[in-house]
């Protein structure tokens, strides 16, 4: 087989420095270059990209006076202050189903601004949300109990937790079009946008910034399964200061670990227009 440059750049890398004893420099490298890509970025808003988002680049999405955000897994409610700074205008629906948080998050004091003691899923009724014994009260509450089993490797404690749909709360809400959905809700991502199947489909919900992280595999939802059902949207995921655009390919998507990824409606052409200049 005849290999370009690339390719045989790979092929005698791998043949000269793959050894276990060179496999600690290689998680290096492999973690740093996954920083460069947007993933891992934890640390703040700043370096994860959120900041720059919702300063920089939301506002060349949402161009409404009066737009409708969701903040769906608020917590104790930074997010929505950082979309309130930035759009005086908007009317913010915060959903946060932790009892301790909710508390918080309830006495935040901004106008239109609407809180709710519930989670949201592909299901309604109720369901257990667990976070740590001796820590009750985090943001990694979750209610996929073996993200403390597995991953953490930790006690849990359970909260009896309210559960509601996308669809159902957008209509029991009468609201005609979310402009920016936010999720971030430690694994059940997808979950909550199969349950607002309806509205997607008939493009009533515009940008939205969701968490992917390996908080899915317990979930068991892949990246590709967030293509099938956002089919009508653009894919990034966002850097500090700017967007990368993302394919389909498994091998650069399928990455379980910490990363906030915007997708953008197709039908919306001068919008990602504007968009390329942070790419």
């Amino acid at each position: 087989m005849k290999l370009n440059f690339g390719q045989k750049l790979a092929y005698y890398y791998a043949l000269l420095f793959s050894t276990p004893r060179l496999a600690k420099l290689h998680y290096l490298l492999l973690k740093t270059s996954l920083r460069g890509l947007g993933v891992l970025n934890y640390y703040d808003d700043v370096v994860s990209g959120e900041n720059h988002f919702v300063s920089k680049v939301l506002p060349h999405i949402v161009q409404n006076e009066a737009p409708v955000f969701f903040d769906v897994g608020a917590n104790q409610g930074s997010y929505s202050l950082l979309l309130a700074n930035r759009f005086p205008g908007a009317r913010i629906f915060a959903f946060e189903p932790h009892p301790k948080n909710y508390q918080t998050l309830s006495r935040l004091s901004m106008n239109n601004f609407s809180s709710f003691a519930m989670a949201l899923s592909d299901t309604e009724g109720f369901l257990p949300l667990y976070d740590y014994a001796d820590e009750d009260g985090t943001t990694n509450a979750s209610l996929h109990e073996e993200v403390f089993t597995h991953i953490r490797h930790r006690e849990v404690k359970a909260h009896r937790v309210k559960v509601n749909t996308l669809d159902e709360v957008i209509q029991s809400l009468k609201i005609g079009t979310v402009d920016f959905l936010k999720i971030d809700t430690e694994g059940n991502e997808l979950a909550i946008l199969a349950g607002g199947k309806v509205n997607l489909q008939e493009g009533r919900i515009g940008a939205i910034q969701f968490e992917f992280n390996e908080m899915n595999v317990i979930s068991h939802s892949f990246f590709y399964d967030f293509w099938k059902l956002l089919e009508n949207y653009y894919l990034f995921r966002l850097l500090p200061r700017g967007l990368l655009p993302l394919s389909n390919d498994p091998v650069y998507t399928e990455l379980f670990a910490y990363q906030n990824i915007l997708a953008v409606p197709k039908n919306r052409p001068r919008v990602l227009h504007k968009l390329q200049r942070y790419q």
